[in-house]
């Protein structure tokens, strides 16, 4: 009868002992694009940049809510990255010293003025049914080819903002007007993750 009873004590203090759910683990991640990711004021590539982060940098990830952007803190920052360029597997980042290439220069050239800066790939959703071709005729090409507007004559090269890359105008668009350049990149994901904003762009003479 005891060991009864010392049964049905032990049944009933498991049935009110309160139940701990372990929260899941966010891990840190590190950032996997090679030409770095944006930390945003929102979900969406329509938001303010807070902060560029370079290829290699580790954020703390808070949550994973919504599967496409995720929410991180870095330092003291907290805002929103694009989750398909975090990784928890920490990434190779070349550390080579620079090698001369015609694509980069120290002259910032002539002004242009200040531009719309936005990127493009050559997927359906961005370059429709033109694809891999450009208005120029020629194959874009990452790091080197832009879209502006007529104004500006096929092969001029120019710099934007503090970018040390020399971009050729080698395509159009129909809503590219005199104020806009739109950077040809490697995927639409990169495109999307770059988004829009406003730099001095320069031409080199």
């Amino acid at each position: 009868m005891l060991k009864k009873l010392m049964t049905t004590g032990a049944l009933v203090l498991c049935l009110i002992a309160p139940v701990t759910v372990k929260a899941e683990e966010l891990k840190d991640m590190y950032v996997t694009a090679n030409s770095g990711l944006n930390i945003r004021e929102a979900e969406t590539t329509e938001s303010n940049v807070i902060k560029a982060l370079p290829k290699g940098t580790k954020v703390e990830i808070t949550s994973t809510d919504n599967p496409e952007w995720y929410a991180i803190k870095y330092d003291d920052i907290e805002g929103y990255m694009y989750s398909e360029w975090l990784d928890e597997e920490k990434p190779v980042v070349a550390t080579s010293a620079p090698t001369s290439n015609n694509n980069v220069t120290q002259s910032k050239g002539r002004l242009y003025g200040t531009c719309s800066i936005s990127h493009y790939c050559n997927c359906s959703t961005c370059s429709g049914s033109y694809g891999n071709t450009t208005a120029s005729g020629v194959i874009p090409s990452v790091n080197r080819t832009v879209a502006m507007g007529r104004n500006v004559p096929f092969g001029t090269k120019i710099r934007i903002g503090n970018n040390p890359t020399v971009y050729t105008v080698e395509d159009r668009g129909g809503a590219i007007g005199r104020n806009n350049v739109d950077v040809f990149v490697g995927s639409h994901s990169e495109a999307m993750n770059k988004g829009r904003y406003s730099a001095p762009v320069y031409i080199v003479e």
